[in-house]
């Protein structure tokens, strides 16, 4: 009985692919290391750090103190004004009870409706700048129905809505 010679495998495809994977690896190294090189060059170019003179210092340490005390005054006006709003508006009717520690704002529903959507926002502002205790408070305020205590809208981190 005559039997087929055994074929042999072809390895040449899997040779073909170890010489691919192999060229783009050196290939790989050696844009790797002339980076590192290049970097290396870079960064023995670069000028020693400069250090801050005394006088800079002292000016730039000036300027800190006062653009604090600019943004204390500004804080300082804006509470004001805001006080001063909230009691005309409590005078009028429109802001029942303000809670601060609640973050509520009481308000008659008539006067809400009939306001346009700046008019309430700018409510809302105003309630939160007096509920304000320093200038860097991040606060927020809801505004409720004083006749049913439903919440009308919200002033906050994520800005203003109309309910």
């Amino acid at each position: 009985m005559n039997q087929p010679a055994p074929v042999r495998p072809d390895h040449s495809s899997r040779r073909r692919w170890a010489w691919t994977f192999g060229a783009f690896g050196l290939l790989f190294l050696l844009v790797s290391l002339w980076c590192a090189v290049a970097l290396n060059r870079q960064a023995a170019a670069r000028p020693a750090p400069v250090t801050e003179s005394p006088e800079a210092k002292a000016e730039r340490e000036l300027l800190a103190k006062q653009k604090a005390l600019i943004a204390e005054e500004r804080f300082r006006s804006v509470k004001a004004t805001a006080e001063k709003n909230i009691a005309e508006l409590q005078k009028l009717g429109v802001l029942r009870r303000l809670d601060c520690e609640a973050h509520e704002a009481w308000l008659e529903p008539i006067y809400w409706t009939a306001s346009s959507y700046d008019a309430k926002r700018g409510m809302a502002q105003t309630f939160v700048s007096g509920c304000m205790q320093k200038p860097d408070d991040a606060s927020w305020v809801n505004i409720v129905d004083n006749r049913t205590g439903k919440r009308l809208g919200k002033l906050g981190a994520w800005g203003f809505t109309v309910d």
